[in-house]
């Protein structure tokens, strides 16, 4: 080797420990690049997206970017892959490798301009509805970064997510269908199920922590804007399926529109969540697929008053219900033969006739009469029927005045040997026939076919029942009705009976809105609008069961609940004697001249003696009332309230009939319960006799009764006691109650307490403030055993006590 060769290769060591020595601080202070995943949320619930966006720390020349991401697939499900950051000009590939796991790759297509740090690929999951609560992890394996020369980057490789699944409401279904329809005054049921993970999976009954709302708008929008009023808190009902089902009724009380239904459900505390229907079977609302409700509500229909029927029950023609213009109205037969009723009908009796024999020319037929003033929309309704050899075409037709005629039947009318057919059912006529003083309508036999198909009508008969011609009132209008104040005067007392006798079996139209609580109800004028205030329950009928409120809120009047009926001027007074336990005194109420009545009301009261010593034995009417009676046609009111001094009667015949003519009114029993110390005085107050719609207040009636000793009144009223006191009850011993009377001589609270012999409390009978008096109570046991037991009056300065015996 020569001088020169040696000199270049120390120059070529030189350069090279050089070169080594400066690379060393460079690569000491060089560290691996670091890719971190990092979540959007750590907490996370149900149907919520969580996203992982993955980031190097560390400048580098990035081109391309891999992963594989393992999950729970309970949990989370797949949505997408995004290249953000460095490589969001990148072109992507994501799909599931399998159900756990998922492979997702961004590249660029150019090098960076520069080597740089930051985010490479966003991976967003969706957290199932269905998933458990707690904690669930999202591992990375085959994490690649390579250089824009393919070359692998060596990387510090992403650590797992631990996420935690929160309790939350992730679904809220409203089960109905888009449109819904009710008329006004029903209701609509809405039904609702909500899934709340981990609570309604569990838990077969209600939680207090889940609560539902049904929310009802006039506007179709996003329910999350609907005022708090619109709100209203649903039922639970049951769980099904994991889910939990909620009910509530709506749409009662809803003005004739269009609404829209959706729901509203929390979870404790938590955020509202809002649920909708779709044809799926509804979810959280979004309002594409889930979306509002709708429900219409319809106005209630005009009523169709019966302007004319004929149900010939009561053996003839006359109308069995109408209006007053066509009251008496006779059901006529032209041409043919009158044969009676029949039993073989469509309900109770029908018409029937014969002759119905075809001759040209003839005319035969059935006429209704009537007048449809004041009503429009008339309809028939009717029911026809023939024997074998009896008529079979009619037809329908209709006049003005009864010589020009159309037909207003589609069809012929085909009578068979059945009810079910020749039915005319509704039929409207034209218009021309509404508000008129006079219609006519008539069944008219058409050609010569017997009812069995045969030609040659010959001894057959033809029947009709149940006809009924109705019309809608034109100038209906609205009232307003208490329950059971059937005069409306504003007061329910004995005189109502009268309107619910005089209006007996009208029917008219029902209230939208019925209730037989004391308060006021909307309904149509009934034709007589009186009637209207007769029909005390709200049923559409006058009958027996308006008796009910009446009885109910006796007493009461429409600006006070809780008012009395005054007491007016005495008409009579009659002292009675002073009576023994079981004894009894009769008492006649007589006019002094004769009256004419179809019903009769009284009210009296027994003065001077307390009320738990006298009963109302017997309060009837005199002979006037025994006819009507016996045939069911009197209708019977009595009310006296326990141990009350004031009672009343009412009697009234059903409907309008020939009045009876008498001066024997009423008469009256009073009995003892127990000994009176003193003589008493029965004190009538009030007679009112009805003749059918008139009523009249009798003012010259008089009390008689053999057994009346004096018309002496006590000059002052009785004395306070002037002490405690505490007397024996009365019976004693006793089944099924005793009377337990007591003074007080001052204002003061009291208790009245029941002692088992041995000392142990039974139960307090009485306890509260009373005034200075006399009092009795009436006590009547419950589930107590046969035995003595001890009664003591208490008062805060003093106790007395008592024996009685209680034999079961």
């Amino acid at each position: 080797m020569n001088y020169q060769e040696k000199e270049i290769n120390r120059i070529d060591i030189l350069i090279f420990l050089v070169v080594f020595i400066w690379l060393i601080p460079i690569g000491a202070a060089s560290q691996t690049p670091e890719v971190t995943a990092i979540s959007s949320q750590e907490n996370i619930k149900p149907n919520e997206e969580v996203s992982i966006t993955f980031s190097v720390d560390t400048a580098v020349d990035a081109y391309y970017f891999g992963v594989e991401a393992v999950f729970d697939p309970d949990v989370f499900e797949f949505v997408s892959a995004n290249p953000v950051g460095l490589m969001s000009d990148g072109m992507r590939v994501a799909d599931l490798l399998n159900e756990d796991r998922v492979g997702a790759s961004v590249s660029l297509t150019s090098p960076l301009d520069a080597p740089d740090s930051g985010d490479l690929l966003k991976l967003t999951f969706r957290v199932k509805q269905a998933t458990t609560v707690g904690l669930s992890q999202i591992s990375f394996e085959h994490v690649e970064l390579s250089d824009s020369e393919g070359r692998n980057i060596e990387i510090v490789k992403p650590e797992a997510l631990d996420l935690n699944v929160e309790e939350a409401v992730s679904d809220l279904q409203l089960v109905s269908s888009e449109d819904n329809n009710i008329t006004e005054g029903e209701e609509f049921q809405v039904e609702g199920s909500i899934y709340v993970n981990d609570i309604t999976v569990d838990e077969n009954t209600e939680s207090d922590r889940i609560t539902v709302w049904v929310g009802i708008n006039e506007n179709d929008t996003d329910p999350s804007g609907w005022a708090e009023v619109t709100w209203t808190e649903m039922v639970f009902d049951n769980a099904q399926n994991s889910y939990h089902q909620y009910k509530k009724n709506i749409g009662f009380g809803m003005e004739p529109g269009t609404y829209y239904i959706a729901l509203r459900g929390k979870l404790d505390s938590g955020s509202y969540v809002y649920g909708g229907q779709s044809n799926s079977g509804g979810g959280l609302w979004d309002g594409v697929e889930n979306v509002n409700a709708r429900l219409t509500v319809t106005e209630q229909s005009a009523y169709q008053h019966t302007l004319a029927g004929w149900n010939f029950d009561d053996e003839t023609l006359v109308t069995s219900q109408s209006v007053p213009a066509n009251e008496d109205n006779d059901f006529q037969l032209i041409g043919a033969s009158k044969d009676g009723f029949s039993s073989i009908a469509a309900s109770g009796m029908a018409a029937s006739s014969d002759g119905w024999q075809f001759t040209e020319g003839d005319e035969k037929y059935w006429l209704a009469e009537l007048s449809s003033e004041g009503f429009q929309n008339v309809t028939v309704f009717s029911k026809q029927y023939s024997t074998g050899a009896g008529p079979r075409d009619f037809e329908l037709e209709a006049s003005i005045d009864g010589l020009d005629w159309e037909v207003v039947s589609p069809d012929t009318i085909n009578v068979a040997s059945d009810w079910s057919s020749g039915v005319i059912d509704k039929l409207a006529l034209p218009a021309k026939y509404d508000d008129q003083q006079n219609i006519y309508v008539r069944w008219i036999r058409r050609g010569d076919f017997r009812a069995d198909g045969q030609e040659d009508i010959s001894t057959g008969s033809n029947r009709m029942d149940d006809v009924y011609i109705q019309g809608e009132n034109i100038n209906a209008q609205d009232v307003t009705v208490w329950p059971g104040d059937c005069d409306d005067n504003g007061v329910v007392e004995e005189l109502d009976v009268f309107e619910i006798g005089q209006y007996w079996l009208a029917e008219g139209p029902t209230p939208v809105y019925n209730s037989i609580g004391w308060a006021q109800r909307e309904v149509e004028s009934w034709i007589p609008a009186e009637a209207a205030y007769a029909d005390a329950n709200g049923d559409g009928v006058v009958n027996h069961k308006d008796l009910k409120p009446l009885g109910l809120h006796f007493g009461k009047n429409s600006t006070s609940s809780k008012q009395s009926v005054k007491q007016s001027p005495p008409l009579s007074e009659l002292v009675l004697p002073a009576l023994n336990s079981g004894e009894s005194v009769v008492v006649a109420i007589k006019a002094e001249e004769a009256v004419d009545l179809t019903g009769l009301s009284i009210r009296f009261r027994v003065a001077d003696i307390d009320g738990f010593r006298w009963d109302l034995k017997k309060v009837t009417y005199a002979d006037w009332g025994s006819r009507w009676d016996d045939d069911n046609k009197l209708i019977e009111f009595s009310r006296r309230e326990n141990n009350s001094p004031n009672a009343s009667a009412t009697w009234v015949y059903k409907g309008e009939s020939t009045p009876e003519t008498t001066d024997s009114l009423a008469v009256l029993e009073i009995e003892a319960n127990e000994n009176w110390k003193q003589q008493a005085r029965l004190i009538l107050e009030r007679v009112v006799v009805a003749d059918n719609e008139h009523k009249k207040a009798m003012e010259n009636v008089m009390l008689e009764s053999e057994h009346a000793i004096s018309d002496e009144r006590p000059e002052e009223e009785p004395e306070l006691p002037q002490s405690l006191s505490l007397n024996q009850n009365y019976p004693n011993p006793f089944n099924p109650s005793t009377v337990i009377s007591y003074t007080l001589p001052k204002d003061e609270e009291i208790s009245i307490v029941l002692y088992d012999m041995v000392g142990r409390k039974v139960t307090t009978i009485f306890e509260g403030a009373q005034q200075a008096g006399r009092y009795a109570l009436r006590y009547r046991p419950a589930g107590l055993s046969s035995g003595v037991y001890i009664y003591q009056l208490k008062t805060k300065e003093r106790v007395i006590s008592r024996k009685f015996t209680y034999v079961k």
